[in-house]
Parts: C-alpha cells; sequence; structure tokens
C-alpha cells in the first residue's frame, strides 16, 4: 500500500457510481470489503457489477444498507452476519487478503478471467506465487474491470453466448 494510488483513483473516479438498490441481484461480481477493524475506512463495502458499475457502501455507517447489501448479493447468507463467514460458506465467492482487514471477493462466475487479466497489472502468478496484498491492493480494480471488459467483448463477438474464448 506504499505505491502510487493515482491510476487506481482514475479508474475508480471514471467508473458509474450507483445505489445499492439498483444493483440487479446477482450481477456483482467483485466486492471490496473492509472488516471492522480495517486500515482505511472500516465498514467500506464496494462492489463492482458485471457492467462495471460501482455501489459503495459502509455497513458500519448505514445499518440500513445491510438489507440492501444482502439484496445485492443474494448468495451471501444474512444469517451469517459476517460476510466472510458467508463468502465461504456459498463457495461462489473467492476469497483474496489485501492486508490489514482489507480482502477481495472474487465471484467465481469471473475469477478464471479476473487471475488471467490482474498478471497483466502484477508481476507474479495470484494463484500460484506468494503475493502481496498491498499491490492487490493498489491494483485488483484495473484486472477486474480489464476482465468484465474483455468477458463482454467476447460475449459479443460469439453472439451473445455464454462461450467462454479466453
Amino acid at each position: 500500500m506504499f505505491e502510487d494510488n493515482s491510476d487506481y483513483i482514475n479508474l475508480y473516479n471514471s467508473l458509474e457510481k450507483i445505489d445499492v438498490k439498483k444493483v440487479k441481484p446477482g450481477s456483482v461480481r467483485f466486492i471490496e470489503y473492509a472488516s471492522p477493524g480495517a486500515m482505511g475506512t472500516p465498514g467500506n463495502f464496494t462492489m463492482l457489477t458485471e457492467d462495471c458499475k460501482v455501489s459503495e457502501n459502509n455497513y458500519l455507517e448505514d445499518k440500513d444498507s445491510l438489507d440492501d447489501i444482502f439484496k445485492a448479493v443474494p448468495d451471501f447468507d444474512n444469517e451469517l452476519g459476517v460476510f466472510i463467514s458467508s463468502a465461504e460458506k456459498t463457495c461462489a465467492w473467492d476469497i483474496l487478503n489485501m492486508g490489514m482487514g482489507n480482502c477481495l471477493f472474487v465471484n467465481k462466475k469471473i475469477a478464471a478471467e479476473f487471475y488471467k487479466s490482474i498478471k497483466l497489472f502484477m508481476d507474479f502468478d495470484i494463484k500460484r506465487d506468494a503475493y502481496s496484498p498491498g499491490t492487490l491492493y493498489l491494483n485488483w480494480l484495473k484486472g477486474a474491470v480489464y476482465a468484465l471488459k474483455m468477458e463482454e467483448f467476447y460475449k459479443e463477438q460469439n453472439n451473445g453466448g455464454d462461450k467462454n474464448v479466453w
């Protein structure tokens, strides 16, 4: 987390922001999550949808947003009350440590594409090598947007089909 983060900020600012109530259930592909004691903004829960829209919420500051988050991410179990336990239970998400109480949830529907695209921005294979959590923290958004845009492009080339041509 000691590197320049201007690329992250510029990319984040370029994405369309939407209210959590407008997130289509099941469309979330990435979640940047900050636990209650995290460095940065504890309680941050930023969702990136399949069409590259961002919904930023803080479940510690706005308790009402919890219900909306669970509606947007229906494969999370509201009964558990803890996002990491919920993601592990459903097996629908990979969980990557980004250090200092921050983690990244990667929906398994896009995980393979993400692991390929993130290598363009980091000099190691996140699935095979030990990685720097701080480097992932600064680069995940670039890899995520790239993976989503490439998936969209290939679907268009395949006339809307789901065949993965990565």
